[in-house]
């Protein structure tokens, strides 16, 4: 059974849990459209990301200098995707992001908003068997 997932949201906790862990305010944007939005990060947090700290140290700023112990608690102790992963290697950040793509060029029925169409507009096969079928009985008097 694998735990990939496509979608996640963080909690109003999940995003307060940033401060509280020492996460500096100004990445809690970033990590939060990571997470939510599929977003693609800067250098620095890509690099917290793919649990490359090392490299991370080189590229942080004074105030994430700091921070670093803070992104690994947050991440292992709030982050909901940890048991998905989305984060944690280069293959998981580069799957996350390629999932975001995917998620972004799919176009959804106009009707049940849930089976994937190829243009705008357009109804799944289902949906347009059964708008067909209320055609046909409006035309019929049924």
């Amino acid at each position: 059974m694998s735990n990939e997932v496509d979608t996640i949201v963080l909690s109003q906790q999940d995003i307060d849990r940033m401060s509280e862990y020492g996460i500096p305010p100004h990445m809690h944007d970033g990590l939060t459209a990571y997470f939510n939005d599929h977003r693609p990060v800067g250098d620095f947090l890509t690099l917290i990301l793919q649990n490359d700290f090392v490299t991370a140290a080189a590229h942080a700023d004074d105030m994430n200098k700091h921070a670093l112990y803070a992104y690994c608690r947050w991440l292992f102790m709030c982050s909901p995707a940890r048991i998905h992963g989305v984060w944690g290697s280069k293959e998981a950040v580069q799957r996350w992001h390629k999932i975001g793509r995917e998620k972004a060029e799919r176009i959804l029925c106009t009707v049940c908003e849930e089976v994937a169409v190829k243009r705008e507009g357009e109804l799944c096969s289902e949906c347009l068997t059964a708008q067909a079928e209320r055609d046909w009985d409006e035309r019929n008097g049924h």
